[in-house]
């Protein structure tokens, strides 16, 4: 009996150390001036981002976006990376949105798809948490009514994983 013990001990023991978080793949976008953004230059500053894909024409999409303009106004080590997925000729579309509604996020275009092609993003909005060590700690798929709280309880459990005790006294 304590050999099985054992021998089951030790197995798990090695499934556990082969498990790894799963980070996510760099990329570079550029905002509606041209300039280029990158992924883990913006993660190198110690921010945690929220990495939304999102698209004027999709409803939920235009709903969730408030929310985590929110996010990013209340939280300082917060950076809202919205990804339009537009298309191309749709960059002044998206741009105008975001103005006229006066988020402040991030805003970053992928007119071509390729960044939600890398990312495998299926659906919009689809959002990522993702930890300054690029590690994604959350993912979201959809947007309905009222799904902002429990978005907004895991972004609060990520910036409190990442507290160091001094920073909780």
């Amino acid at each position: 009996m304590n050999r099985k013990i054992m021998i089951l001990i030790i197995g798990l023991a090695l499934f556990f150390t082969t498990l790894s978080a799963e980070k996510i793949k760099d990329f570079t976008l550029q905002d509606a001036s041209g300039n280029e953004v990158t992924l883990y230059d913006v993660l190198d500053s110690g921010n945690v981002v929220v990495l939304d894909f999102w698209a004027t024409w999709c409803i939920p999409c235009c709903k969730a976006l408030p929310h985590l303009n929110r996010f990013h106004e209340e939280n300082e080590n917060v950076v809202v990376i919205a990804v339009s997925e537009d298309g191309k000729r749709s960059i002044k579309k998206a741009t105008k949105y975001i103005e006229k509604n006066g988020y402040t996020l991030t805003t970053l275009y992928d007119p071509d798809g390729a960044v939600k092609k890398l990312l495998g993003v299926k659906v919009m909005p689809e959002t990522f948490y993702i930890k300054p060590d690029g590690e994604i700690f959350f993912h979201h798929v959809g947007y309905k009514e009222g799904e902002e709280i429990s978005m907004e309880e895991e972004l609060n459990q990520l910036l409190q994983s990442l507290k160091t005790p001094a920073e909780d006294n």
